[in-house]
């Protein structure tokens, strides 16, 4: 088992892993609705990643790379432990998913390199410092609502259902970065959440438009609202803010005061 030491901060990545679901979800009937908050910390065990011994004519490693293997064993130590009642199939299929995910992180690993100046007067190569980084947490949960969108469904072998302890399960097709599942999600318009509300009821939705704005978020008043049965409601707010500023010589500003209109749409 980990160290003490690490549990507040694999809390920290549950968060920020939490935070970036419902970014991605946001538009969505299931918007990873946990409110499951842990406190944060500072690991102090993890140093940089080892520096392989190979070393280029015209760069060499340094800095601080990040230490992709030992967050892998962290998270194999935190995450990858199942209860002993827990059918085998879906034993496997969660080790499976928890593997993805640490692959898909692994996958995104790429090396920055910095110069440090020419190697001779004479010569357009300069002597370059390279070291590893992963990929902004952003673009792995992007990679991840990707894969979750084209997740493959799992059956079970002809030697087992799905109330045996020992059912086996087929991986055959199934790649190390994709995500498997296999119950049929619950209808999430009917789904009561812990705050009382039923389904997508209350479910904040958006009439915008524009090239800045997602397929997801363009049709999100018709899929969290009109495709559960729900009117959508408007509200209407009015902002005041500071407008025509002017400076006058010498020294004041005057401005005058714009009222704006704010909408917001929600599912009844």
């Amino acid at each position: 088992m980990a160290g003490v030491e690490f549990t507040d901060n694999m809390a920290v990545g549950q968060r920020l892993a939490h935070t970036h679901c419902q970014k991605q979800f946001f538009w969505h009937q299931w918007n990873c609705p946990t409110e499951e908050f842990l406190k944060s910390g500072q690991i102090t065990g993890c140093t940089c990643q080892t520096r392989p011994t190979r070393r280029a004519d015209d760069w060499q490693w340094g800095g601080c790379s990040d230490n992709v293997e030992f967050g892998v064993r962290m998270s194999q130590q935190f995450l990858d432990h199942v209860p002993l009642n827990m059918p085998l199939h879906r034993a496997l299929l969660r080790l499976h998913n928890n593997q993805a995910g640490r692959e898909l992180v692994r996958r995104s690993n790429r090396r920055l390199c910095k110069c440090h100046g020419l190697i001779c007067p004479f010569s357009y190569s300069c002597m370059e410092t390279c070291w590893t980084q992963i990929a902004d947490f952003t673009i792995t949960a992007e990679r991840v609502r990707r894969r979750y969108r084209k997740a493959k469904r799992l059956t079970l072998g002809s030697d087992g259902n799905d109330v045996s302890p020992t059912a086996s399960v087929s991986f055959e097709g199934v790649r190390v970065t994709d995500l498997t599942y296999m119950d049929d999600s619950p209808d999430f318009c009917r789904t009561v959440a812990p705050n009382g509300d039923i389904g997508t009821r209350g479910r904040e939705c958006s009439r915008a438009t524009g090239p800045g704005v997602t397929h997801a978020e363009r049709r999100s008043c018709k899929n969290l609202c009109r495709r559960c049965g729900r009117r959508v409601k408007r509200q209407v707010t009015e902002v005041k803010t500071s407008c025509n500023c002017k400076f006058h010589w010498c020294c004041q500003v005057t401005c005058d005061t714009c009222t704006q209109k704010s909408y917001k749409y929600t599912c009844r």
